[in-house]
């Protein structure tokens, strides 16, 4: 937390956090401009959800970001949708 207080993120025109910790995630939000681009991680949807509701403008979910990366190779692969 140290280092991203020294970062000085107010004036931050992206923000972009891979760590999936709610309270890091508020306090960003908090501390960002609105006029900056938030991207943060979430373990859930629900957590996706309160984020993207306090001004997130993306949240990656790491399950859901694997499922949709399996589905495309598969679909690369040329395997029916129906098998």
């Amino acid at each position: 937390m140290e280092t991203r207080k020294n970062q000085n993120i107010e004036s931050a025109n992206l923000v972009l956090n891979m760590i999936e910790d709610m309270d890091l995630n508020r306090e960003i939000l908090e501390e960002v401009s609105e006029d900056a681009i938030t991207i943060l991680s979430a373990r859930d949807q629900n957590q996706a959800s309160e984020l993207t509701s306090k001004g997130a403008d993306h949240v990656f979910v790491e399950e859901e970001a694997a499922a949709d990366k399996i589905y495309d190779i598969i679909k690369q692969k040329g395997i029916p949708e129906d098998e």
